[in-house]
């Protein structure tokens, strides 16, 4: 169901959503106001459709207490009973009494909780204009031409009680409607926490309370918060992760207003810097329990190595996250107990060289590459890959996504590689905007090693959409370099000391900016734009204007870079 919503029936200021309900005229004397307006702190409007039911239950319940303290009052009594409608208020009454049970409840009983989409919930919550009664439409496609027209005949005090009696009637429809929203959040957004939410690191099946609320519930939270932020999938699967081990960790203890500031600290004390690394990979840990993982992690800390500290407080960020949304955007908790907790050191990791020795770098080339070389034709992208990073300092993602049509000579007709991310093509990404940038191709990589002639040969065979290295697929979590880290960690083990092990394939990022640093004298500024990193002190409004670098005149630099073997 599509509802179109006129922008007068939003409150937005200064593009940002702000909550708006008319306080009933019988509890404008307690409460002291006309309505009530405050800002949502959000510019989303699906972010802001989330938003808006919280609060209108909850004015709506201190609107319920005021009338029922009203009620014992034998004053109010006599009010309403000096108020009841007579003659032409009565008629009008009776009208909209009848129109509303016509069309209002057969509405509801015949439209599904899916069909009251975002925009639907938005247009009921700021759909009353005081200055328009005379002229108002229901955003419904029934009522879509329903005017009220007031009484034409009757005294002006007759004409304000038709438009009070108006008023009720509106009230009630958003008040049946809220119900309907209410419920078509609260059950649409616990089928999609409990449908997407993994059981546990572990892997171990996570029981919850069955008596937590569902405005109350953490998943839910998480899911209103995922959904409200528009989180990226990989961040979005790392939180759900974090909110599972904590409820597991708590024995399925879901309900977010029970979790306390004692708890956290036992979390990140007891819980967290002890999480085995690689849990979900190793044996060891298969079908055992969050704290049976935890247990054994202690007992052996010199066999099972716990994830790193800067790790823990990655993860624990996500769970701080979710706490500070329930109580800056849902209001359903008043203190945030993850707040300032922080996370005790409980490993020393030493920091061990990233980049190739001399010695390992000579293994490379004379033994790790002639293999890679071997098989070209087959796995072109064993040898390719771990040249261009060796060479340019590429990320191994951006050179196994590459398509055919990434390379090209420029328009001062120098050989060039563009790395950049492409939102339609899964997997062809970039770690930042900085990352988004054009290289010249190394001359000796070009022509020597017959790069080029690679390129050619592959423009010759494929169209310009098709990848450069024909074998490199997308793997989930992996992008597109699995197979080739999977070879180099093979390679790495057979012809490496022991002492190169750690080393890893991004390792030839780091070999070729120290060796563009300290060998080739590069200035800072070419070698952050050759490697994709930010220029300190240069402004993204600077670059703007300047630009980056020309290719032909960064290529003068990169020809510098040398390892000894070249001729």
């Amino acid at each position: 169901m599509v509802i179109t919503i006129t922008m007068r029936n939003y409150r937005i200021r200064n593009g940002i959503y702000w909550f708006r309900i008319v306080v009933p005229e019988d509890c404008r004397e307690a409460i002291g106001k006309d309505e009530i307006s405050f800002s949502l702190g959000t510019a989303e409007k699906e972010e802001a459709a989330i938003l808006i039911p919280p609060h209108t239950k909850e004015w709506k319940l201190k609107f319920k207490e005021i009338r029922s303290a009203s009620v014992a009052s034998p004053s109010s009594s006599s009010s309403q009973t000096q108020n009841e409608p007579d003659g032409v208020v009565a008629e009008f009454q009776k009208q909209v009494d009848e129109y509303l049970q016509q069309h209002l409840d057969p509405y509801l009983n015949e439209h599904t909780e899916k069909e009251l989409t975002v925009d639907s919930m938005l247009f009921f919550h700021y759909s009353v204009d005081r200055r328009t009664l005379r002229k108002w439409r229901l955003g419904l496609p029934k009522l879509q031409k329903a005017d009220w027209p007031l009484p034409e005949k009757g005294s002006p005090g007759e004409e304000r009680k038709c438009r009070k009696v108006l008023l009720d009637a509106i009230n009630r429809i958003r008040a049946a409607i809220d119900a309907e929203v209410g419920r078509a959040v609260s059950t649409e957004t616990e089928e999609i926490a409990i449908n997407n939410l993994p059981p546990s690191r572990t892997g171990v099946s996570v029981s919850r309370s069955s008596s937590t609320s569902q405005e109350t519930d953490i998943i839910k939270v998480m899911s209103l918060m995922l959904k409200a932020k528009n989180t990226e999938e990989k961040y979005r699967e790392r939180i759900e992760g974090e909110i599972a081990c904590l409820i597991e960790w708590f024995g399925g203890k879901s309900d977010i207003t029970q979790y306390m500031y004692a708890d956290l600290i036992e979390y990140v004390n007891e819980c967290l810097p002890y999480i085995p690394k690689n849990m979900t990979r190793l044996e060891a840990f298969k079908g055992k329990s969050l704290r049976e993982c935890v247990s054994l992690v202690k007992k052996h800390p010199e066999k099972y190595t716990p994830i790193a500290h800067k790790t823990c407080v990655n993860r624990f960020v996500g769970i701080q996250t979710v706490f500070g949304f329930a109580k800056d955007k849902l209001r359903i908790i008043t203190v945030n107990p993850a707040e300032g907790i922080d996370i005790p050191v409980v490993r020393t990791v030493v920091h061990n060289s990233r980049e190739f020795s001399k010695d390992e770098l000579l293994q490379i080339w004379t033994k790790i590459l002639p293999e890679a070389h071997a098989v070209v034709d087959r796995c072109a992208e064993r040898y390719w890959s771990t040249i261009l990073c060796l060479y340019h300092g590429f990320r191994q993602n951006e050179v196994c996504s590459l398509q055919i049509k990434d390379l090209y000579l420029d328009e001062d007709n120098v050989y060039v590689i563009r790395v950049r991310e492409d939102v339609t093509m899964k997997g062809k990404s970039t770690k930042n905007e900085s990352s988004n940038r054009i290289v010249p191709i190394h001359p000796y990589v070009l022509n020597e090693l017959k790069f080029k002639a690679y390129v050619e040969g592959r423009k010759k065979e494929a169209d310009s959409e098709s990848m450069l290295f024909p074998n490199v697929t997308f793997v989930k979590g992996a992008n597109f370099g699995k197979k080739v880290s999977a070879w180099f960690h093979k390679m790495k083990k057979k012809h490496l000391p022991e002492e190169a092990h750690h080393k890893t394939f991004h390792s030839l990022r780091h070999t070729f900016i120290q060796q563009a640093q300290n060998q080739a004298k590069m200035p800072d500024r070419y070698n952050l734009e050759i490697t994709g990193h930010k220029v300190p002190g240069l402004s993204d409004v600077h670059l703007n204007y300047s630009g980056r670098l020309k290719p032909k005149d960064v290529l003068v630099e990169l020809s510098k870079v040398k390892y000894g073997w070249e001729n």
